[in-house]
């Protein structure tokens, strides 16, 4: 598994530098990322951090078709959230935790022989917070960066205390990442708002 573990996290990095400078192909390393991460996860019980893969190579193919189009048309510039929209997100995460806490407590009864989450608050959350960040994302919000590494920190820790000392470091790399991927997105903001 250990390899399995490295190979996913070196697509995952590769996934992240190439969505921090705005690069397209982002989209088909990070399809490699999630799929591979996805057997790695579910064979740890850590069934938020799978459903997010499923999720997330779902909303790559949205991304990668809504970048293609836009790149197409012209200029797709890096925008924000207006602060009104967050009467909406910050409700609408807290409704998909509520819901994902109780699907990753009871896993067996949705899935036979399978056993709940170790951390089923904590996946619920960093669930909803990775979904927000994926739609954001796609949308090219600047805001994306921060979801990434509020979900990262918390899965930083599942990892660790799971050992999954691969995937922990991981999510390390992904927060840094982050990090210059706002810096890098809110440069290029600018630079669309000065021309």
């Amino acid at each position: 598994m250990l390899v399995w573990e490295i190979v996913a996290a070196l697509f995952g990095v590769a996934y992240v530098i190439l969505a921090a400078k705005q690069n397209i192909l982002c989209w088909p390393v990070g399809m490699i990322n999630v799929t591979i991460t996805f057997f790695i996860v579910w064979q740890q019980h850590l069934y938020g951090y799978a459903i997010i893969q499923i999720v997330y190579f779902v909303m790559t193919i949205n991304a990668w078709y809504i970048w293609a189009k836009k790149t197409e048309e012209g200029n797709y510039p890096v925008s924000t959230i207006a602060i009104n929209k967050y009467l909406f997100i910050i409700p609408l995460m807290l409704l998909f935790s509520a819901g994902f806490w109780y699907v990753f407590s009871h896993t067996n009864k949705f899935f036979e022989g399978a056993e709940p989450s170790p951390y089923p608050i904590l996946e619920a959350i960093a669930t909803s917070v990775f979904i927000a960040g994926m739609r954001m994302q796609a949308l090219k919000k600047l805001e994306n960066w921060i979801m990434w590494i509020i979900g990262d920190i918390v899965y930083v820790f599942v990892f660790f205390v799971l050992k999954s000392y691969p995937l922990g470091i991981l999510s390390l790399i992904y927060i840094l990442v982050a990090v210059i991927g706002w810096h890098e997105w809110k440069k290029s903001q600018r630079k669309t708002h000065t021309l």
